[in-house]
């Protein structure tokens, strides 16, 4: 019968040697890649290979079956991949979609120790300080950004942590000469929480008034922060440019 299994010499009789012999038996029409599996309870068959199937079942016996065919089969060009956590053993769990997290030794996904994530960016243009309020700086270039930290299209005030962890935040600024009032910085959280603050005199004379602030704090993913400034000279007054120094504003995440 074809592709079953059967032994190479044909005949009425073999010796136990010739029946025992390695390579003595053979299905045939078998080639490199077929398949050999259990038609009956007393016989060995042959399923020859063939491409872009997938391996299931009809009938109680193994068969090629095309994407899309018998229960539970994937569709060509639409696998899902399957979600699985650290607890399932030997098993990976799914992959964040970005470029900096790698898998670890105890199955969850981190950004290892060394990896820099961080950007600086600054702003070209003067902006205007209204008086007796905080206003926002915008920044429209970057220096760096190695995690998609800061756009110069929308929210270009914001620097958001894409990876959670510890962050290193600062920031620097110039605002126009003027002797009246004090100068305030502040970083703000997520738009609403306050998580440092520099309070400086205006410069007298012909001196703008320069200050920078720093801190540090612990950001979830999609935690921002912002740069603010503030002056009370009773008018508004412009922020001023200079490479390298201001306005600028940055962060850095630390280790782990």
């Amino acid at each position: 019968m074809a592709n079953e299994l059967r032994h190479k010499t044909i005949g009425t009789a073999l010796t136990q040697a010739e029946y025992e012999a390695i390579g003595g038996h053979e299905l045939e029409s078998q080639a490199t890649g077929d398949i050999i599996y259990a038609s009956s309870a007393t016989q060995l068959s042959r399923l020859a290979i063939v491409a872009s199937r997938l391996l299931g079942v009809v009938g109680g016996i193994p068969s090629w079956l095309a994407f899309g065919t018998g229960a539970g089969a994937p569709a060509e060009g639409n696998h899902t991949t399957p979600v699985m956590t650290a607890t399932v053993a030997g098993h990976v769990p799914t992959p964040p979609n970005n470029t900096t997290t790698f898998l670890r030794g105890d199955a969850t996904f981190a950004a290892p120790v060394g990896v820099d994530i961080s950007a600086r960016v600054y702003n070209t243009g003067v902006q205007s300080i209204s008086n007796a309020a905080y206003n926002t700086l915008t920044f429209n270039t970057e220096r760096w950004d190695t995690d998609t930290i800061h756009s110069t299209i929308s929210n270009t005030g914001r620097l958001t942590a894409t990876t959670a962890g510890k962050y290193a935040i600062a920031g620097n600024a110039a605002i126009a000469t003027n002797a009246t009032g004090i100068r305030a910085m502040q970083i703000l959280l997520n738009g609403t929480t306050v998580i440092a603050k520099n309070v400086v005199t205006a410069t007298g004379g012909s001196n703008a008034t320069y200050f920078a602030i720093a801190t540090q704090y612990n950001l979830a993913a999609a935690d921002y922060v912002e740069l603010q400034v503030y002056q009370d000279s009773g008018g508004a007054l412009d922020t001023v440019v200079e490479a390298n120094d201001a306005p600028e504003f940055m962060m850095q995440k630390g280790p782990g």
